[in-house]
């Protein structure tokens, strides 16, 4: 009789499973545009950056509240947010290859280019996806 919602962060268990897909194809195109082929997963270094870029997505998620009103925000407040997350995200990928001293090694136009389409696919599906759940409301 009376649909119980969702509580806590499962709520928005969609926009994280598309801002993952939103990483990683953003990952694989600044691989391929960079001109470094198509195989991003058989570096080493690479493989690392995806596994550490896809749980740290995932902790920024929770622990910045990204997805916090997701609903109710409009464009110009999601597209703070968003470039917000795709900014510390950032930073914080350029601290694990210091950390790690990879940044040699690893491309920095991969680097960039995977922020930049990642920061504008991100933005854009989930304003498609927003206007798609209120089309079905």
């Amino acid at each position: 009789m009376y649909k119980k919602e969702i509580e806590g962060w499962l709520k928005h268990y969609d926009f994280i499973f598309l801002d993952l897909i939103c990483l990683q194809v953003a990952f694989e195109l600044a691989y391929v545009f960079s001109r470094q082929g198509i195989n991003l997963y058989h570096q080493i270094l690479y493989r690392n950056m995806d596994i550490f870029l896809t749980l740290t997505d995932v902790i920024i998620i929770f622990s910045l509240g990204t997805l916090k009103r997701v609903l109710k925000r409009g464009k110009h407040e999601e597209f703070i947010t968003t470039m917000r997350h795709v900014a510390v995200l950032f930073a914080l990928s350029l601290l694990y290859l210091f950390v790690l001293q990879q940044g040699i090694s690893y491309s920095r136009r991969v680097l960039f280019l995977a922020f930049i389409f990642y920061a504008f696919i991100t933005y854009l599906i989930r304003e498609l996806w927003k206007q798609q759940l209120r089309k079905k409301w």
